[in-house]
């Protein structure tokens, strides 16, 4: 083994979540509340940064067959909501002509809709043996405060 292949990077992903005392309400609903809306935000922040460093990493172990192009933006419902995640768009260098589109058809390719994370998608999946596309849709909108349309859903479990 290579000297290269046992020292691997370790990428440090650091998100603040913090709440000062001014801004904390008076009963301990609110404050419920204010809690669980910071945490889905770091939440938030914290998967989009992890997204990026999963990507730059694929595309560090991939580079004799892709190279980095520049930058898109997907939307995907997770479990802290919707984000809009940064993506790479790639070329394949082996392609003369074309070959270019982003780095998330290639890393979600397994997947029915790049719209709903890995997460969120099993969820959905579950929720649909019980229960029609249009209630599971609704179920997603209570879970995640995300609308996704009953045709979605319909197309995830058809995959």
């Amino acid at each position: 083994m290579s000297p290269s292949a046992l020292t691997k990077t370790t990428e440090v992903i650091e998100v603040v979540c913090s709440l000062s005392l001014s801004e904390m309400p008076k009963d301990v609903k609110a404050l419920e509340e204010q809690i669980v809306q910071r945490v889905h935000e770091c939440g938030r922040q914290s998967y989009a940064l992890c997204f990026g460093a999963f990507e730059q990493r694929w595309l560090e172990e991939q580079r004799t067959d892709y190279t980095a192009i520049g930058w898109r933006a997907i939307d995907q419902v997770t479990p802290f909501g919707l984000i809009r995640l940064p993506v790479r768009v790639v070329r394949e260098r082996a392609r003369a002509k074309g070959g270019y589109h982003t780095l998330s058809k290639a890393l979600l390719q397994p997947k029915a809709a790049r719209l709903l994370s890995p997460w969120v998608e099993r969820r959905v999946l579950e929720a649909v043996t019980g229960l029609n596309y249009r209630r599971a849709a609704a179920e997603l909108l209570r879970w995640l405060q995300v609308r996704v349309s009953a045709w979605l859903i319909w197309r995830t479990v058809q995959f």
